[in-house]
């Protein structure tokens, strides 16, 4: 489970590449694992209000070329009935803002 991440600016994008990087790693991955590329943002403009769009990855590689599905966003309360947990309360302390 992602629970942090950050967003870089892609300074060499051009045309339609995406000009921004969601990145992050798994909350028990070792401290120097390098984080993947979890999404690709681009900044849009519609009737003059400009705005962030994007999309997650659809596959994602471990280093040692191990492949996984890709990437969807879900409450906590959701990825705890898929692991299996019954505590499904929400601890205030999980969330960042």
């Amino acid at each position: 489970m992602i629970k942090s991440f950050a967003i870089f600016k892609n300074d060499n994008a051009e045309g339609n590449q995406p000009q921004y990087r969601m990145v992050g790693k798994p909350a028990d991955a070792p401290q120097d694992q390098k984080s993947n590329t979890l999404a690709s943002i681009w900044l849009k403009e519609k009737n003059g209000q400009k705005f962030y769009s994007g999309k997650m990855k659809d596959e994602f590689v471990k280093d040692d070329g191990t492949k996984y599905d890709g990437y969807v966003i879900i409450t906590l309360v959701e990825y705890r009935k898929l692991k299996g947990e019954t505590n499904n309360e929400i601890n205030s302390e999980e969330i960042p803002f």
